[in-house]
């Protein structure tokens, strides 16, 4: 017996001294003002748990909270209301009995954990920095107050009780409130809310007389929403919402339906050239998913392929909203200009026969086959486009272009047009067709490359051809028979250099007496390098390095301002810099190595340049240096 008396009274002991304890705050404020108020009953300026459990309502206006931890064993609070504070978060969680929330202008908070309590009835969380809300479990809300904070988002669809909602001076993009019990809706001042859905509610009526009223909008506020473009509400509302288009401070872009189910939910692009608009919605599969008669953003971002083939079109304005497009044809059209800035995914692009002048595809990094083909072209800027493998130009009207970066090119069509010169010598090793028939060019050097095929027919300046290499219409299998359906050289007046391999000089030299009656024209295996090597203007040392590159003249003509280009095997470039080479060094002359200096650091002779290449991977690398008169290129490796 006594035993039980005993274990009783421990057991009794322990209840009550845990019942009593008390509660640790972290923040000093918080508790302070805990302290000014009833919540203290034996004054011992401490809060214990069993009085914080006899507290139904706790309010702090304008005390600078900045921890409310502790609040936690409050757990009969059915009020709270903070404003003014300094609280970054609130986690309520352990609150469950709360029906009252008032937390307002308190700039430093961005979230609150409402997720248990389950009878709040009314939240006013007006005047906060918050940038989202999940209010699902809060089944028993009546009243949402979220003025003037960051939400972009706020989903209300499991709140059946919710009569008033004011979310106003927000991010909303869109609204969704159908089959809800709101009668007081507010969401202007909401500048990228697109979407309002608003069917299946019984807003607050106009009573004319007792027992008597009339269904209105008048409880609801859409004003400053400059980017609403569509309203779906009852039809009792209809005209009402048509009325307000005019109203001040209302926009009257948007669309109201009763229908929430057919209209577009994204901006509707403005495509000037009515037979563009009405070739993008004959194409098939349907681009106008939503069959509204439009095309919005969202539906232009979908697409990836394009073909607009001879419809008549004047102006392509409207296309830069297609931004994931990796294939378009437009041919055949009217179009004079064209830009494709923001349409940075494209790979192939047919742009024929059409009456362009302008073009610009700076951006289009991807892009590896383009045919702009006649056109009315006097420039063509590819430097950027260092995938391109299929460069088709034909009949147009350029006297330059600038293929040096284009390492990947394989196929190069140049057919009529105004060209006097074209540099193939050192970087596009990968090129295997060549046609550039009906043009003003004097020199072809093909020695770098891989032809399978050459057309230079119809070059009245052509006077030297350097044919040496691997070459697929050298058949050196056969004793070097030529296969001529694959080699053009045909009126070429002025012709009186060739240079090829000796396997082929015999054939070569039968087919310039006999076929192309130019019997000046001198056939030779021994040509004399129209570019230089690198070798033969610069040294590079050291290679492989870990951090610097120092580039040494040989040459006179190097000195002066020259570009430096780094760049992968794939042609991906990874660094340029601008470099000067002030004076030359003797070859004999010992070169220094560089050790963690920077570009402008000592560690060259004065004649010398130093690239740093420390902030690139380890790897192999193409480098490239040109200036006004000359472009060489080398590779080394990174360690």
């Amino acid at each position: 017996m006594k035993k039980q008396i005993f274990f009783v009274s421990v057991f009794l002991c322990f209840f009550f001294t845990s019942y009593s304890q008390n509660i640790d705050f972290i923040d000093p404020v918080f508790k302070n003002h805990l302290l000014s108020l009833p919540c203290n009953a034996n004054g011992d300026g401490e809060i214990t748990v069993q009085e914080a459990q006899n507290v139904g309502d706790l309010r702090f206006f304008r005390v600078e909270i900045s921890d409310l931890t502790g609040i936690e064993h409050f757990v009969n609070l059915q009020s709270l209301h903070i404003s003014f504070s300094k609280l970054k978060n609130i986690n309520l969680s352990q609150n469950k009995k709360i029906n009252f929330l008032r937390i307002e202008s308190n700039p430093l908070l961005t979230n609150i954990n409402l997720s248990q309590n389950n009878l709040l009835e009314d939240a006013l969380l007006n005047f906060n920095n918050l940038t989202s809300i999940d209010v699902t479990n809060n089944t028993s809300l009546k009243y949402l107050g979220l003025i003037n904070n960051k939400i972009a988002s706020l989903n209300v669809s499991n709140n059946k009780r919710l009569e008033g909602l004011n979310v106003s001076g927000n991010l909303l993009t869109h609204i969704d409130i159908r089959n809800s019990a709101i009668k007081r809706l507010n969401f202007s001042n909401n500048p990228n809310i697109k979407k309002a859905l608003l069917t299946d509610n019984v807003f607050s009526p106009l009573e004319l007389n007792p027992g008597v009223t009339l269904p209105t909008f008048m409880s609801v506020n859409y004003s400053y929403c400059p980017k609403l473009e569509f309203i779906c509400v009852d039809p009792v509302y209809v005209q009402e919402v048509e009325n307000r288009k005019t109203a001040t401070n209302y926009f009257g872009n948007y669309i109201v339906s009763t229908n929430c189910n057919v209209t577009s939910t994204c901006q509707i692009i403005n495509f000037p050239d009515a037979n563009l608009k009405t070739a993008l919605l004959a194409t098939s599969p349907a681009i106008d998913t939503d069959g509204d008669g439009e095309i919005c953003i969202e539906e232009a971002e979908k697409l990836t392929n394009l073909s607009l083939h001879n419809k008549n079109i004047n102006d392509a304005s409207g296309i830069e909203y297609f931004k994931n497009l990796k294939l378009l044809f437009l041919s055949q059209n009217n179009l004079t200009s064209l830009n494709f800035t923001n349409n940075t995914k494209l790979e192939q692009l047919f742009i024929f026969h059409n009456n362009l002048t302008s073009l610009n595809i700076i951006n289009n990094t991807k892009l590896e086959i383009l045919h702009v083909n006649d056109n009315n072209l006097t420039n063509l800027n590819i430097d950027s486009n260092l995938s391109l493998k299929r460069l088709d130009a034909t009949n147009n009207q350029l006297s330059v272009i600038d293929i040096s970066n284009n390492v990947n090119l394989e196929s190069l069509y140049l057919t009529n047009n105004k060209l006097k010169k074209l540099d193939i010598t050192n970087n596009n090793s990968k090129l295997s067709e060549i046609t550039i028939s009906n043009n003003l060019i004097s020199e072809i050097d093909i020695r770098n490359c891989l032809s399978a095929s050459i057309d230079v027919n119809n070059n009245p300046n052509l006077e030297k051809t350097f044919l040496t290499g691997n070459h697929k219409f050298i058949n050196t299998v056969f004793q070097g028979n030529l296969n001529f359906t694959y080699l053009g050289l045909s009126n070429c007046p002025k012709l009186n250099f060739i240079c090829i391999d000796p396997s082929a000089l015999n054939k070569m030299k039968q087919y310039t007496d006999n076929t192309l009656k130019l019997l000046n024209c001198t056939v030779s295996s021994n040509c004399t390098p129209t570019v230089p090597k690198f070798n033969d203007l610069l040294i590079l040392s050291p290679n492989p390095t870990s951090s610097f590159l120092t580039l040494r003249p040989r040459d006179p003509s190097i000195n002066g301002n020259a570009v430096v280009t780094v760049f992968k095997i794939s042609g991906e470039i990874v660094k340029r810099v601008l470099v000067k080479f002030t004076s030359n060094t003797p070859e004999d002359e010992e070169i220094s190595t560089p050790s963690n200096q920077s570009s402008e650091a000592p560690g060259a002779d004065s004649g010398s340049v130093l690239v740093d290449v420390r902030d690139i991977p380890a790897g192999q690398y193409f480098l490239s240096v040109r200036n006004n008169l000359k472009l060489v290129t080398t590779q080394f490796i990174k360690l």
